[in-house]
This record gives C-alpha cells, sequence and structure tokens, in this order.
C-alpha cells in the first residue's frame, strides 16, 4: 500500500512540474525581426532571447527588402522592424516600403492591400522607425491600417529615434511581456530606458508613440 501510495504521489509531482514548465512556454508561432547596420543588432539578439523564453520561434531578417513584409504580418505573432522611417511607411531593403496605405504592389507594398481579417494572429506589430508613426497623406498611418487588419496592437514612434534608446526599450519591453500586459511592458521599457539612457530618452520613447488597438492585451 505505502510503495502505491508512493507511485502515486510521485507521478503526480511529475505531472504539476510538466504543467508548469508548459505554462511558462505557453506561446507557439513565428516572430519576424527586420534590422540593418550592427548598432541594431541588439534589437534582434533580445528579442530573440526574449520571444524564444515564451516559446516562439524568432527569425532573424536582416537585411532583407520588403518581398515576404506582408506574407509576415499575416502568419506572425509578434512583427518587428528596426531601420529608417518616415511618415506612415517604413523602408527596407533596395527603396523599398512598408506603409499604411499608397501601395503599388512592389517596392510599396501597403497594409490596406490586405483583406480584412488578414492580420488576426498578429499580437503586435513594433515599427522602430524615424517618424514611422506620424500620419501621411499618401502612406496614411501605418499602426491604425495594421489593427484595421485584424492585428491586437501596433506601436511606432512619430519623432526621430536613436539607436540605443531603442535598443534598450525593445529590451525591457519585451522582457516585461513575458509576464505582463503590453501597457505594463510600455511602462516598464519607458523606466528601464530612462535609467539606462537618461531622462531625455525616457521623454522621447515615452511621449512620442503611435499607440493603436488594444494595449491590455498580452503577447505572450
Amino acid at each position: 500500500m505505502k510503495n502505491k501510495k508512493l507511485i502515486i504521489i510521485t507521478f503526480l509531482t511529475t505531472l504539476i512540474i510538466m504543467t508548469t514548465n508548459t505554462l511558462c512556454f505557453a506561446s507557439t508561432g513565428s516572430v519576424s525581426v527586420h534590422w540593418e547596420g550592427s548598432e541594431r543588432e541588439a534589437t534582434y539578439t533580445y528579442a530573440k532571447k526574449h520571444c524564444e523564453s515564451m516559446g516562439y520561434t524568432v527569425y532573424n531578417c536582416n537585411n532583407w527588402d520588403n518581398y515576404q513584409v506582408l506574407n509576415q504580418l499575416r502568419t506572425d505573432k509578434i512583427f518587428i522592424v528596426h531601420r529608417h522611417g518616415s511618415p506612415g511607411r517604413q523602408d527596407f531593403l533596395n527603396s523599398t516600403y512598408l506603409s499604411g496605405t499608397g501601395g503599388n504592389g512592389n517596392d510599396i507594398k501597403a497594409i490596406d492591400s490586405l483583406p480584412n481579417g488578414s492580420l488576426n494572429n498578429l499580437k503586435i506589430a513594433i515599427y522602430y522607425g524615424c517618424n514611422t508613426g506620424k500620419y501621411s497623406g499618401t502612406y496614411g498611418d501605418i499602426c491604425q491600417q495594421t489593427v484595421n487588419k485584424g492585428a491586437q496592437c501596433a506601436v511606432a514612434w512619430t519623432i526621430s529615434t536613436y539607436t540605443n534608446e531603442v535598443n534598450e526599450w525593445n529590451k525591457a519591453f519585451l522582457d516585461k511581456c513575458k509576464k505582463d500586459n503590453i501597457v505594463e511592458g510600455y511602462r516598464h521599457a519607458d523606466y528601464w530606458t530612462g535609467v539606462w539612457q537618461g531622462s531625455a530618452a525616457k521623454d522621447r520613447m515615452q511621449n512620442n508613440r503611435n499607440e493603436k488597438g488594444n494595449i491590455y492585451g498580452y503577447i505572450n
């Protein structure tokens, strides 16, 4: 009888441990990280570290053009770009772009060209680029268009961004989002960017965001 009880207890303990480990790695799916230049590599490095710890597969899209970006947006759970930008659009290799509107299907691919609901799987798109979050009469609001097509959330910045500040903010945001929601990730990243890069950096990253969608949602 004692041996039987011991076997049952051992089995239940193992089951609890396995369940706990499964919960820690509950997320599945893909994360694409586009970046250019060695100074931006940290965005990919920390995205890989934190997103893989959530259970995602992370793809390194260093110096890609825009050929696959619409397909990636449709299939990814998290989509991150740290490249040059301009109002309403994000730059890619060889003078190609991703925009909110105003696309031509070739060098400028527009999110509004996608069918409604195409981005229902996307938990967040993060567009790190100078002025990408600004509205453009030609290219629209890239964050709003991302959410319009089904994404839970999208964020971009409406000013010139600094590479080191973006790298630190991205690191702190994804780390926090392993356990908390998006808005808590924003707050955490703002705070630690200020600690690591100074109060002016915190102000730039905190007060110049274009946030669209459900900031109370989760990405883990």
